[in-house]
């Protein structure tokens, strides 16, 4: 592996990012080849710890989140909260695998319901029968089932897309005893994506990166995302630190001035996928 190579996947080796005040970033594997890790994110206090995401519900990933929590002085059964960004299986199954053992509450956007029940469907083999192929194409989880099938890993058991405890509302103040937590429905990447914001952190899962966009599947959600994020997130202050669901984090004021770059220049209608504000 080339130095630019290991450099530019630094981000997802195993341990612990200190993020300041209490919040703490744990990149998780992922059996892919070029989606490496996703980052969990635990926000703690003397009670207990809430996390971000969850990874996938593989045991390489469990043992890494058990490792990274006992780095910062917790075990598994002391996760009080699961708030998942969006449905997809890198960041919502594991947390269904834990609740079984340790009854840990999992928190989703509202909007995700539909994706939820189109993912059973897919799941259960009948991909024609409630949503339609066009549907389950938006989902967003399939390219990555898919990968998991190539890598001769076992597809996602259909008890992985168990419900929520909690179906959260956008602009939800969340109560963590010590601070609270606020979701922000930020549509796009799926149509139930939640960010959220903690202070002068925001943990924005598929939505917004370093450099552009998170991921879309038709020119339809790109105007969608951006939307989201010129609406919901560009609010925020410029001095916001943005720390996202894959990769290294960024500031907003950054990500501001980049996308009016983009937004000062033309595109094709059909832009879609995965769009750099500098260079798509």
């Amino acid at each position: 592996m080339s130095h630019a190579t290991a450099s530019r996947h630094a981000w997802a080796e195993p341990g612990v990012e200190d993020l300041g005040g209490g919040v703490y970033r744990i990149p998780l594997p992922l059996p892919l080849e070029g989606l490496k890790a996703v980052n969990v994110y635990a926000i703690t206090d003397p009670g207990g710890v809430d996390l971000i995401d969850a990874g996938i519900a593989l045991v390489p990933a469990r043992e890494q989140l058990t490792a990274g929590l006992r780095k910062i002085g917790y075990e598994l059964g002391d996760v009080r909260n699961f708030f998942v960004t969006h449905i997809h299986i890198d960041h919502y199954s594991l947390a269904v695998e834990l609740r079984r053992t340790f009854r840990s509450v999992i928190s989703l956007g509202e909007q995700e319901h539909a994706n939820l029940i189109a993912t059973r469907e897919m799941v259960n083999g009948s991909r024609n029968r409630f949503f339609g192929a066009e549907g389950l194409r938006r989902l967003g989880a399939m390219e990555l089932v898919t990968q998991l099938s190539a890598h001769d890993r076992q597809p996602p058991a259909l008890i992985d897309w168990e419900d929520p405890d909690r179906w959260l509302e956008d602009g939800t103040d969340l109560d963590l005893r010590t601070r609270t937590l606020r979701a922000v429905h930020t549509p796009g990447h799926t149509r139930g994506s939640l960010c959220f914001l903690v202070g002068k952190h925001l943990l924005s899962g598929d939505t917004l990166f370093p450099h552009g966009p998170g991921r879309t599947n038709s020119p339809a959600d790109l105007k969608r995302i951006i939307g989201s994020i010129t609406g919901r997130l560009f609010v925020l202050s410029d001095d916001t630190k943005v720390y996202p669901g894959h990769g290294d984090f960024t500031i907003l004021g950054k990500e501001k001035e980049e996308f009016a770059v983009f937004s000062a220049r033309s595109h094709d209608p059909g832009l879609c996928g995965d769009v750099l504000w500098l260079s798509s």
